[in-house]
């Protein structure tokens, strides 16, 4: 694995197990505040002109699948408490 892939993975493991714990509590302020940083993100994504680097896009990019997949797992959360499933997301959060 390449320094950049494991640049890669970390960022995306520690956001997904920062919200982890807080979309299993509450999902839908959970659900709130990730779209909330989806949208810093996706702003910051597209303000490049003056040029990240390999390692500001890597880190950019992986907090941007980390938090896409954190409210993917809160969206199915709520759609469980709709329809009564207590089912966890617990084998999710590797």
């Amino acid at each position: 694995m390449t320094w950049i892939e494991e640049k890669y993975r970390t960022v995306h493991e520690n956001i997904r197990d920062y919200f982890h714990g807080m979309a299993l509590t509450d999902p839908a302020l959970t659900l709130q505040q990730v779209e909330d940083d989806l949208d810093c993100h996706y702003f910051r994504y597209g303000n490049n002109w003056t040029g990240r680097g390999i390692v500001g896009d890597t880190i950019i990019t992986a907090t941007i699948e980390a938090l896409e997949n954190v409210r993917a797992d809160c969206l199915e959360l709520l759609k469980a408490q709709q329809t009564g499933q207590n089912d966890s997301l617990d084998h999710r959060a590797q």
